[in-house]
Order: structure tokens, then C-alpha cells, then sequence
């Protein structure tokens, strides 16, 4: 039997008695205290997920535009750089492949998030369209990056007391470059669950310290650990897709 990856934060969650259950070859947490109660405060006060399973794609080059425009459902002239856009990866007769979100760094950068269940596959179909483009870099740093996710009313009050960063300036579906808990991290006004928040990509190494901080910081707000079950509720609540 192959065992389930961890994340790094995988003794995190054993020591904070998470029940956790295989999650497309991951070992994540389930629940920490109730889902009903995790849900319940994601909805009325704030939330902390670990979402590290999720895949991490950079492609970069004089033409990372065109492939991903033409690979992708959404219209990537749309947005601007420090803006991220939902979309749909597609086959060569327009299929449906995957739904990610595609990242603007920059006119010849972007960072994309994948589901964890479709991560291999939707790198390899990348990289092989990249074929067309010589000068396109794809690089998988699904191993590079750890993700968070703070989520509810209050994740940004939260989040502030992390980061020097104006957090009022991104925007929905924006994300900034900066430091949150002393690390170099890319923090991005979205989520999964209906409700304000933000998502969280650091290294791999420094995703435990990021975590702990956080917890540290959430004391006062009454911050509880939520699992992947609550999750599921909070996005089947507002209609999204798994």
C-alpha cells in the first residue's frame, strides 16, 4: 500500500488532534473539533485551512501569454498584472481538463494554482503545449510551496497583525508579493468558502512557521483550525464545483 503525502504541516495537525484521511494521495486533516463548528466560524468569525496538497505551476518566457490564453476558457487580456483570474485548462478540442487560477506576475510570468487531484497531468499537459513555444519556462514548484488559507469576517484584522502590508488594497481576486510573519510570501484576496479571506503561498520549509504565528495571533479572535469536511460544506453552500 503507498502511503499519503504530507504536507508540512502534518505534525501540526496531529498535535492538534485533526482526524485526517487520505485526500488524493495526501494525508489531510478531516476535522479538527466538529465540522459543523468549523464551518460555523469560517461563516461568522475566521478560519485557518491548510491547503498545501494544491499544485503550484510557474510559466514564464516571451510567450507564457499566448500559451496560456490559448489553453485556458478565460480571457487573460482581462486582467492586469497583481490580478488572478478563475478559469478552465483545456483540451485540444476544448474539453475540460482542470479549473485553476491563473496568477499575473507579470506580462511574461504567471503563477498557477491547481487542483491536487490533477496536478501531474495538468503539468505534463502544459509543458507539453509548451513544446510549441521555445522560449516558454514551465516549471512545476509544487514541492517549493506550502499554501494557507485564512478565511471569514474577520481574516483581515487577523491577517494585519502578521504583515505591514495595506491589506485593504487588494482587492478581490488581487494578490500582492510581500512579507507576512517575516517570510517572502505571495498573499491573494481569495478562496473557496463565500467569504472574504485570503490564501497564502510561502516555501515549503517556512509553511510551519507561518502556521504558528498565526495560530499564536488568532487567540484573541477565537481562530479555529478547519478541516477539509467543513470545507466541502462551505463551497457545496455557495455552489462551487470540487
Amino acid at each position: 500500500m503507498i502511503s499519503s503525502r504530507k504536507t508540512p504541516l502534518y505534525q501540526e495537525h496531529i498535535g492538534a488532534g485533526a482526524r485526517m484521511a487520505d485526500f488524493h494521495g495526501w494525508s489531510t486533516p478531516v476535522f479538527f473539533s466538529s465540522i459543523l463548528d468549523e464551518s460555523k466560524s469560517v461563516r461568522e468569525n475566521v478560519g485557518m485551512f491548510d491547503i498545501s496538497h494544491m499544485g503550484e505551476v510557474e510559466v514564464k518566457g516571451a510567450h507564457a501569454f499566448a500559451l496560456l490564453q490559448n489553453l485556458t476558457s478565460n480571457d487573460l487580456r482581462a486582467i492586469e498584472q497583481g490580478q488572478a483570474q478563475y478559469t478552465t485548462l483545456l483540451n485540444e478540442e476544448g474539453g475540460i481538463l482542470d479549473d485553476l487560477l491563473v496568477y499575473k506576475i507579470s506580462e511574461e510570468r504567471f503563477f498557477l494554482c491547481l487542483n491536487a487531484s490533477n496536478t501531474e497531468s495538468d503539468v505534463s499537459w502544459i509543458a507539453d503545449q509548451a513544446l510549441q513555444y521555445p522560449d516558454v519556462e514551465v516549471r512545476n514548484l509544487s514541492r517549493h510551496y506550502g499554501m494557507i488559507s485564512i478565511q471569514g469576517p474577520n481574516s483581515e484584522p487577523l491577517l494585519k497583525l502578521l504583515t505591514r502590508c495595506d491589506l485593504s488594497k487588494i482587492g478581490y481576486y488581487h494578490f500582492a508579493v510581500t512579507l507576512v510573519g517575516g517570510h517572502s510570501v505571495i498573499v491573494s484576496r481569495t478562496g473557496y468558502t463565500g467569504e472574504d479571506g485570503f490564501e497564502i503561498f510561502c516555501e515549503w520549509r517556512e509553511t510551519g512557521s507561518l502556521w504558528k504565528q498565526a495560530r499564536a495571533k488568532g487567540k484573541s479572535f477565537g481562530l479555529k483550525l478547519i478541516g477539509l469536511g467543513a470545507r466541502d460544506i462551505l463551497r457545496l453552500e455557495m455552489g462551487y464545483p470540487l
